[in-house]
């Protein structure tokens, strides 16, 4: 049967002129909401053509992305969405569907699956415009839909435009995803040492699409760890399924200081096979895809790396799996950290705050987890309980708090410390005046400071004379070479507040004296006034040497 047979011209031509009319309405009405494309490929040999994606309120197009055509030869590639909130499930209504029809649907093929994985369930599937206007739900315990489409060599339409909402899980809040639960990165389990064992029980995808690169396309039914390394070393481990005939485990391997960080695995195999899987000295490659034979290589590793280990099974099968560690690295529980003011601290950090300030610190650790807070390393006593802890900041000095991690896998961590350093607040205290004589070396005049580390540009100082500033004091010294009166002020810099030192220097002429050294007088005759002229001088004090009956007087600069 030739194309022309299959679709008459005329009626093609007609269709989509009607079909872009309504996509130009549909557009007006979701041009607002964030927009996801179907992909035409697969990835890493898979079926998966994009990272699977949480989200409650998008626009899901074909790839032509509503007013192109989708693409030819698209074989069978999936997208799943998943959603974002604790107890939902992801929703879709086609407010258009138009792809290539025709008895049986030999041509091209849409299916809606059940989950988040191409073997779920398929809930609907259809071509032509068969699903326009139907609305489609989750009922899967992930709350995940999954969509495969499947196009021809030949002919092309408008394709699709979808509306992507979160709704209450059909079969009741608790049937639905879970927040804090190890599906999530943010609240991986965290691994206490190389004889800890565990059993994964995932039901689906976490609520964040933290498991997206390297050789990992998405996250099917995933639970994360954490670690570091306590002994340099290699490191080497091997997941055993209890079902090793029907489970099929794939895991990333990050090395990462936290979930925002993951960046691309150091190791990943996402092989098709069931049984056995891991890192194995002699396997040669570091990534794999679904062609793998589920082994990759060890890696070296250095005491205190951290790293995060997504175990991805592809069937929830719920039958567990043992980890075995290899290799002569060992593991020990990860120390805790800290966040203040939204900023991270690690074990042995420090924190300045000002005398009375309002002060909270926050553990930051393995989701799940419970915390304690002491006063010593080890010993000691506690201090408090929680994810946070909140010290008084009425004393000035430094004080240490140590934070212990209760896992929820049952590790506890040593303890990680942090000293908070409590600086007074800024005071000047000394003389408030001195006078010095111009031209003279002027005794030192000093301010004690609490709470400053330094001083900033003085002003008002006499010319010749100068501040510096050290243990807590203010020092002022020089020669002044300007008579005058100066009004200094000195601002303190570092500690706490805004003060300045103040005071006034008085700057004065040196005492001079002159005249006559010598003079001759008779005896009981009053004598002709001797006179001294003074520079500096306001006064005398009390003569020696002079004659009996005579005195001496000061008035204006003149004895």
């Amino acid at each position: 049967m030739d194309t022309l047979t299959k679709h008459p011209p005329m009626n093609i031509n007609i269709r989509h002129l009607i079909s872009t009319l309504l996509l130009i309405s549909i557009y007006v009405q979701v041009k607002a909401q964030p927009s996801f494309n179907h992909p035409t490929t697969g990835l890493q040999n898979t079926y998966t053509g994009a990272c699977m994606v949480n989200v409650c309120s998008a626009v899901y197009y074909d790839n032509g992305g509503g007013f192109s055509n989708y693409s030819n030869n698209i074989n069978g590639v999936l997208r799943t969405f998943c959603p974002d909130a604790p107890g939902q499930a992801v929703q879709v209504y086609f407010n258009y569907f138009n792809i290539e029809g025709g008895a049986g649907c030999p041509y091209d093929f849409f299916q809606v699956i059940n989950g988040p994985t191409q073997n779920g369930t398929v809930i609907a599937s259809g071509c032509g415009t068969s699903l326009q206007g139907q609305t489609y739900t989750s009922t899967h315990p992930s709350g995940c839909l999954t969509f495969r489409f499947w196009s021809d060599n030949t002919v092309n339409l408008p394709g699709w435009v979808s509306i992507l909402t979160c709704v209450p899980h059909p079969n009741g809040f608790s049937n639905g995803p879970q927040a804090g639960t190890n599906a999530d990165c943010a609240f991986a389990t965290g691994i206490c040492s190389n004889s800890y064992n565990f059993t994964g029980l995932s039901t689906g995808p976490g609520l964040t699409s933290d498991g997206c690169g390297g050789c990992v396309l998405a996250e099917n039914h995933s639970n994360w760890y954490e670690f570091t390394i306590n002994t340099s070393g290699v490191l080497g481990f091997t997941i055993v399924p209890n079902n090793p005939s029907v489970d099929d485990y794939d895991f990333a391997l990050y090395q990462a200081s936290n979930c925002s960080s993951l960046g691309t695995p150091v190791r990943c195999s996402y092989a098709a096979t069931t049984g056995n899987t891991g890192l194995q000295t002699g396997a040669g490659d570091f990534t794999e895809d679904v062609l793998g034979n589920g082994w990759v290589e060890t890696i070296s590793v250095t005491a205190g790396q951290k790293f995060y280990l997504l175990i991805n099974e592809w069937s929830p099968n719920n039958s567990g799996f043992t980890l075995n560690w290899t290799g002569t690295a060992t593991i020990a529980t990860p120390k805790p950290t800290f966040i203040i003011n939204s900023a991270s601290y690690p074990d042995g950090g420090s924190f300045s705050i000002c005398q009375n300030q309002p002060l909270t610190i926050t553990a930051d650790g393995a989701g799940g987890s419970t915390f304690t807070w002491w006063n010593q390393a080890t010993g000691g006593t506690q201090i408090g309980t929680g994810g946070s802890y909140s010290p008084s900041t009425a004393t000035p000095g430094s004080v240490t708090y140590y934070l212990q991690e209760h896992t929820a896998s049952g590790c506890i961590s040593a303890r990680s410390a942090i000293t908070i350093n409590v600086q007074p607040t800024n005071t000047a205290t000394g003389p408030g005046s001195a006078t010095v004589c111009v031209n003279t070396a002027m005794t030192p005049i000093t301010h004690t400071t609490t709470g400053a580390t330094g001083i900033g540009s003085p002003s008002g100082l006499p010319p010749g004379v100068s501040a510096s500033f050290s243990s807590g004091t203010i020092t002022i010294s020089g020669t002044p070479t300007v008579i005058g009166t100066y009004n200094y002020s000195i601002p303190l810099s570092g500690g706490c507040g805004s003060v300045n030192a103040t005071g006034t220097i008085t700057v004065i002429n040196s005492n001079t004296v002159t005249g006559p050294g010598s003079a001759t007088v008779c005896v009981n005759t009053a004598m002709t006034s001797i006179t001294h002229t003074t520079t500096g001088a306001t006064g005398i004090g009390a003569p020696t040497g002079l004659p009996p009956g005579v005195t001496a007087s000061f008035g204006g600069g003149t004895i």
